[in-house]
């Protein structure tokens, strides 16, 4: 007998959830303190109860408040990148208080996130959740198409004398935790087999404000309103029970990202080999950023630029093997680059796959000037999966655990800065959490 196509197969039994079923939006706030400024640590303990955490719920929310110096004539001060993500250096996950992830530079990744993640749309949809809107006090409605960071205060007089007094702002701010392995769990985790704690450290007041000449620095920056928020389910006992039972080790897949940086000299020209200590079973893409360290970049760590110039190549290797086989040519054709970092973020042929990344931000060069709302988006990715539909496969990446991951740029003119690159790589792993004893292990 034929089988009928899912369309019209009526066959198939619904399934219903257990009566007693229960969904807690649940906000956590931090055990250690009120309010956090440069360099804090913000912990943050999940609900350790019968229930499960929805991934997909997974967000924060918080108020900060900043000040800037006084701004010169032509200038801005701001908070650059995604306003939502940047102050956050590193987030650091914990179970039953052992560190199981700590991804550095976690700013960048997810910033990075957001530009190839979001379309220009999706950002103006999320624009005052994300904070690329809605300060207090600002009455000039200057932000009010912004989709790369914020101005805080700005000076356009031409006179050099002339100067803007120092400004305090406050926002609002709520947004997915994006970039760590609880957001992209294929199941729901349980919470109470195991203690979930999670810790993000603020950056430097330097590196959440612009950094261009001319442009005022951030002088204050504090968050208070922290919370962690998400969807708690809970079921009847009997569901318990038989979880524990039929399953003495639950396997729960994700996928995570980790980040290795590298320094590239001033001036560095020829066939420049860069290596990563980035060990993972199985790498589904792999990303290079490379920030300039210039006085004409107003976002440095948050942005990416050209390190060829337009006149080069880049390639990487992992376990000795060149990917893609042909160099990614930003001289014969930089628009292919683009569209592979359309690939490592799913099929170039998704609607929802269009990213938000200008023409003039993706031709970003070294040497060139950005500004706060227009950064360098000078990505390039690569799509490393043996198979790209993977859901029912455990790894299905390229192995980096027994060598260094290497990026190849090929350039004939000289960098004219220095940069530092960047390696994200987002790769395949397992949350096997033992039913019995409550270990959990983090394989990657």
């Amino acid at each position: 007998m034929e089988r009928l196509p899912k369309s019209v197969d009526y066959s198939s039994p619904l399934a219903t959830l257990p009566d007693g079923t229960v969904n807690y939006l649940v906000s956590n706030t931090p055990i250690n303190n009120n309010s956090f400024t440069q360099g804090t640590t913000i912990i943050v303990d999940l609900n350790n109860v019968p229930a499960f955490l929805d991934p997909a719920s997974l967000s924060f929310r918080y108020k900060y408040t900043a000040t800037t110096a006084t701004v010169a004539s032509n200038g801005n001060a701001g908070i650059v990148g995604c306003p939502a993500y940047t102050p956050f250096l590193r987030v650091d996950i914990l179970a039953n208080s052992a560190v199981v992830e700590s991804i550095n530079n976690y700013n960048s990744l997810a910033t990075m996130l957001t530009n190839v993640g979001l379309s220009v749309a999706d950002k103006l949809g999320q624009q005052f959740s994300l904070g690329y809107a809605g300060i207090s006090g600002d009455t000039s409605m200057s932000n009010q198409n912004n989709t790369d960071g914020i101005v805080i205060a700005t000076n356009t007089q031409t006179v050099a004398t002339v100067v803007t007094a120092a400004t305090t702002v406050s926002n609002y701010i709520s947004a997915p935790l994006i970039g760590c392995s609880l957001a992209y769990a294929e199941k729901l985790l349980p919470l109470d087999y195991v203690n979930w704690r999670i810790q993000l450290t603020l950056d430097s007041l330097a590196n959440i404000g612009s950094q261009l000449t001319g442009d005022g620095a951030l002088t204050a920056y504090t968050i208070t309103n922290f919370e962690i928020v998400y969807n708690q389910i809970q079921f009847p006992m009997q569901v318990y029970q038989q979880i524990k039972t039929s399953n003495p080790k639950i396997r729960i897949k994700t996928k995570s990202f980790g980040i290795g940086s590298q320094s590239i000299s001033n001036p560095s020209s020829g066939t420049i080999n860069l290596y990563y200590n980035l060990r993972y079973a199985s790498i589904r893409s792999l990303f290079l950023l490379t920030a300039p360290g210039n006085t004409t970049s107003a976002s440095r760590a948050m942005e990416s630029v050209d390190p060829t110039s337009a006149n080069g190549s880049i390639q990487f290797a992992v376990g000795g093997v060149v990917m893609p086989q042909n160099p990614l040519s930003t001289l014969n054709n930089r628009a292919g680059i683009l569209n592979e970092l359309r690939r490592t973020m799913g099929s170039i042929y998704e609607k929802n796959n269009s990213m938000s990344i200008g023409a003039s931000e993706f031709v970003a060069i070294m040497g060139g000037t950005t500004s706060i709302t227009i950064p360098g988006k000078f990505y390039v990715g690569i799509n490393t999966q043996k198979l790209t539909e993977s859901q029912d496969y455990m790894f299905t990446g390229v192995s980096s655990a027994n060598s260094q991951i290497n990026v190849i740029i090929n350039t004939s003119t000289a960098t004219s800065v220095a940069l530092t690159a960047y390696l994200i790589a987002n790769y395949d792993a397992i949350f096997e959490i033992d039913t019995l004893t409550k270990q959990m292990n983090y394989i990657q």
